[in-house]
């Protein structure tokens, strides 16, 4: 057969895509207007005069009833030519469709928005609440905070840049963090508007509370308990002397004192015992043994000494 003519093309689509003009075989060229943006794919159907016609579109072999393959469209005019071959293949007819895409509009090269619409640190909440017109704010934190991030965003997306502290940073990403010293902390956040003019300054001064002042040292170096590992303790000759008497079988003893304050130092015969903890064990020769203890207050300006007289029968 020699009929070489297309009896209709369908675009298998619902977003009122029209043929202009009109289909008709004898007809070679026509336009579409495609003013969707969203819009961004074609494929085509061909229906020939002949069932054992067929159609090449962009170099793909179309048979009657099929659908061609899917096609990118883009802004601007997409043109296709459509070729209709007769089932004996002596014949052609090229018809031609253009699809006119609506061109994305020209952004506004000249936005003027250097407003921030979020802004939050990690080390707690600003005051006053947070708003695009607002350029100042205060936070207080406690003394073992020692940093802080931030993270922010632009009210308009198309900003040029923004900085913290002179430190680039884009829009809704993490700061790195910012050390914080005791007192008043000052930190700037500058956001340019697209046009690289405009801009505001954002300050939050986030004041850190000093550190909190410690105990005053002790001057306590009393003795309040000492226990020893066999026997109790007899105080005589006043406060600062002990007497234990032991059998023979006795050779050693630990002595396990207790102080006022925890932080003082105690030692036993020079060696160092911890407060409530038993000492290492003293060896006890037969007769009369002298132990010295000695307690050195907190601050260390103030010592007591103490002395253990341990009689082994």
């Amino acid at each position: 057969n020699n009929n070489k003519n297309g009896n209709n093309f369908v675009i298998n689509n619902n977003n009122g895509l029209i043929l202009v003009p009109s289909f008709k075989p004898t007809q070679y060229v026509y336009t579409v207007e495609v003013n969707d943006e969203t819009i961004n794919k074609i494929q085509f159907k061909p229906f020939t005069c002949h069932h054992d016609s067929y159609a090449i579109i962009k170099g793909e072999l179309i048979k009657q009833w099929n659908s061609s393959r899917i096609h990118e469209l883009l802004p601007g005019n997409n043109l296709f030519k459509i070729n209709i071959f007769s089932s004996n293949q002596l014949n052609q007819t090229e018809y031609l469709i253009i699809f006119k895409k609506k061109l994305k509009e020209a952004k506004d090269k000249n936005n003027n928005n250097a407003n921030l619409k979020m802004l939050t640190l990690s080390c707690g909440p600003i005051r006053p609440p947070f708003s695009s017109e607002q350029f100042i704010y205060h936070s207080h934190i406690s003394s073992n905070v020692d940093s802080t991030t931030i993270i922010l965003s632009t009210l308009d997306n198309n900003y040029g840049s923004i900085t913290i502290n002179n430190n680039a940073i884009s829009n809704l990403r993490v700061s790195d963090p910012i050390n914080l010293i005791y007192g008043p902390n000052r930190i700037s956040i500058v956001v340019t508007a697209e046009d690289t003019i405009t801009k505001n300054t954002y300050t939050i001064i986030i004041n850190k509370d000093s550190p909190p002042i410690p105990p005053k040292a002790s001057s306590n170096s009393k003795l309040d308990k000492l226990i020893v590992s066999y026997g109790e303790l007899d105080l005589y000759d006043g406060n600062n002397n002990f007497r234990l008497i032991v059998p023979f079988q006795i050779s050693c003893i630990t002595f396990t004192p207790f102080t006022s304050n925890s932080n003082s130092l105690i030692t036993i015969e020079d060696f160092v015992v911890m407060d409530g903890k038993m000492s290492d064990v003293f060896e006890l020769k037969y007769g009369n043994n002298i132990i010295e203890l000695i307690v050195l207050s907190e601050n260390r300006q103030s010592t007591n000494k103490y002395y253990i007289h341990i009689q082994r029968t």
